[in-house]
């Protein structure tokens, strides 16, 4: 799926081929006298289909680094607060009745 694709647009690029020359999804060569269906500015697909593909793509990728990013968030603030409650002050009034310092 996603890895082949991504796998033969790094092999369209390898070859150095031209932007226009090739659909950024498939590397299907886009004939000059067919419609070129552009996504994203300059980034050119031979077909409704894959660039309609492309952008699922895209939809999924970003919903995934938005999980990433909360995760890590939610990881980083979990990890502070149990740094923060680790800390304890040395005069804190009940280290005495604990039998602390």
């Amino acid at each position: 799926g996603l890895l082949l694709l991504l796998r033969r647009r790094a092999a369209r690029r390898a070859r150095g081929m031209p932007a226009m020359d090739a659909c950024a999804l498939c590397a299907k060569p886009l004939a000059r006298d067919h419609d070129v269906f552009m996504y994203r500015g300059d980034t050119p697909y031979c077909s409704e289909e894959c660039r309609h593909e492309q952008m699922h793509l895209d939809a999924v990728c970003a919903k995934q680094a938005a999980r990433r990013q909360q995760r890590f968030s939610a990881g980083t603030e979990s990890h502070r607060v149990q740094r923060q409650s680790r800390k304890v002050s040395v005069n804190h009034p009940y280290l005495f009745l604990l039998g602390g310092v």
